[in-house]
């Protein structure tokens, strides 16, 4: 199988990120139109130490994508012979099982990882830019 030996590189997981923010913020602010982000901490990333400050903290927002939606996007990117032997759900196993084993603590590593043990063979994003190009920054 020549497919076997050429790595797939892993789709850009930054803008599932962001969309995965974009969500929880929407999710945040729903409910109030008129919320501010606490002025502590922008412009220049500031800290709030004010326990009872009710304006938003973007410091304080945890989210990040579900392993079953990292394992969405992919499975939708994987060439055709990878897609017809592995589905998303199985990415997904293989992605909590990294986890649970306590992984490297970056997903993009952990998703590398998680595809190797499924005989999948990747490469991160970021391996493929070069320091001078613009377009992986």
């Amino acid at each position: 199988m020549a497919h076997a030996s050429i790595p797939m590189m892993l789709p850009d997981l930054k803008q599932l990120k962001q969309a995965i923010l974009l969500r929880t913020l929407t999710e945040m602010t729903a409910g109030d139109a008129g919320i501010r982000v606490c002025p502590y901490e922008v412009p220049g990333g500031g800290t709030c130490r004010n326990d009872e400050c009710e304006e938003l903290h973007l410091s304080r927002i945890r989210c990040e994508p579900s392993d079953a939606e990292v394992a969405a996007l992919v499975h939708s990117r994987l060439s055709s012979p990878w897609r017809g032997r592995c589905d998303a759900r199985a990415i997904a196993i293989a992605l909590e099982r990294v986890r649970l084993r306590g992984g490297a603590g970056d997903l993009e590593a952990d998703v590398v990882t998680a595809l190797s043990e499924l005989g999948i063979p990747a490469t991160p994003a970021s391996d493929a830019c070069d320091d001078n190009d613009l377009e992986c920054q």
